[in-house]
């Protein structure tokens, strides 16, 4: 499964989303408070092994890495080197921020 992280969120919020997902669960503030203590912890981790979820592999998208230049062809195609617009469309390639 793929995530994005959302940089608006703590760290806790996504760990907590994922294991929701785990756990079949729409929704995590339940599941970030119970992250929040080892006893929690512990719970959530039996809950997920009960559910056969527990080993369940996530991609998780948190780096300002533009993806979407590569992979969604959205900036269009390069235009001629050496151009004010290449040089644009260059810096939005790398840039992320």
């Amino acid at each position: 499964r793929m995530v994005t992280h959302n940089w608006d969120n703590e760290f806790l919020q996504l760990v907590a989303a994922m294991v929701a997902d785990g756990l079949g669960e729409n929704v995590f503030l339940d599941i970030a408070l119970q992250l929040s203590s080892p006893t929690g912890v512990h719970t959530l981790k039996r809950s997920l092994w009960n559910k056969g979820t527990l080993r369940r592999s996530y991609w998780v998208c948190a780096c300002s890495v533009n993806q979407h230049a590569s992979i969604c062809n959205s900036l269009g195609e390069a235009p001629d080197p050496g151009t004010n617009r290449y040089a644009m469309w260059k810096a939005r390639t790398t840039d992320t921020v």
